[in-house]
């Protein structure tokens, strides 16, 4: 760093950071998506290959199928495998991030993942199940009650609590 040109900044009135900028002849670097993505592996490579499975399982059973090249940033994720989370070498990284924290600090919205949000499974196609249930075990009835095995099937296809 140039301390002559340093000194000659700040008497001309510039910042501190300006001057140090002028006297070093070197700019901040700017923050591109290649500079964010260096910092990270790729989901195969940074996550457990357990916990990547449930991430990937979640993330696909809420409409999103990963690539192999996202980025899965937890801290974004609402729940394991929010689409959300997941940040594409592909796009503009940060600014979904960015829109991420507009969002949040635009305070909560109606969580679509909350209980009251959440469909009751219809009762034909509870119905559909037992029958396929006692079709497959005839003895079933006799074992159990027809109760029972309704809420079973609830608590096996309804929305999870």
């Amino acid at each position: 760093m140039n301390e002559a040109i340093y000194k000659e900044a700040i008497g001309n009135g510039c910042s501190e950071s300006m001057a140090q900028i002028l006297a070093s002849r070197k700019f901040p670097a700017t923050q591109t998506d290649k500079q964010f993505f260096s910092r990270f592996k790729s989901m195969g490579d940074e996550l457990p290959e357990g916990y990547m499975n449930s991430v990937i399982k979640c993330a696909k059973r809420d409409g999103y199928d990963p690539c192999p090249g996202d980025v899965y940033l937890p801290g974004l994720a609402r729940k394991t495998g929010d689409p959300d989370a997941f940040v594409s070498r592909a796009t503009g990284a940060r600014a979904k991030i960015k829109k991420h924290v507009e969002r949040c600090e635009r305070g909560p919205e109606k969580d679509p993942y909350a209980l009251e949000n959440r469909v009751p499974l219809r009762e034909d196609i509870v119905q559909d199940f037992v029958r396929e249930k006692v079709a497959e075990d005839p003895g079933l009835l006799e074992r159990r009650t027809i109760g029972d095995v309704r809420e079973e099937v609830i608590a096996k296809h309804g929305p999870k609590v």
